[in-house]
């Protein structure tokens, strides 16, 4: 019989996130973790009038889905981001570069003259719920702002 868990916090009347246990919870196909990730900013990334053309998704969907968990930087230069996703570095530069205007990446580091990129936590974060919340209430997170064209202007 399944263990009965309570959906609703009975003295705020909050929903309660529940968080599965274990890192088999899942049946991904080809194994690893999972994102949480923002659907309706997902929709407005997607969308045609968001200002951003198929290489900015591109790279948006390659830093989703390496980062690392716990919301820390992608750490890969734009030449090997290019190379993995057949583009030049300068365009994954440019896309990256459109991708922080609108607030979906956030520069986390720079080493030198490399900046490293990482996805904001209000978009997708590689965590359980909790240290996602605490990610965005301790730094100071901003909201995404699609479509490009009203951050430009």
């Amino acid at each position: 019989m399944a263990r009965q868990v309570r959906a609703v916090n009975a003295e705020t009347g909050e929903f309660v996130q529940l968080e599965l246990q274990g890192e088999g919870s899942y049946a991904w196909s080809g194994g690893g973790r999972h994102a949480n990730v923002s659907k309706g900013v997902g929709k407005k990334v997607w969308d045609k009038s968001s200002g951003l053309n198929r290489n900015d998704r591109d790279v948006f969907g390659f830093f989703v889905f390496n980062s690392p968990r716990g919301g820390g930087p992608v750490r890969k230069t734009y030449a090997e981001i290019a190379e993995r996703l057949d583009m030049r570095p300068v365009t994954v530069g440019r896309c990256v570069g459109r991708l922080a205007l609108g607030g979906l990446l956030i520069e986390a580091e720079k080493v030198g003259r490399v900046k490293f990129f990482r996805v904001n936590p209000r978009v997708a974060f590689d965590g359980p719920s909790e240290q996602q919340r605490s990610h965005v209430a301790s730094q100071k997170v901003p909201h995404p702002k699609l479509p490009l064209e009203e951050v430009a202007s």
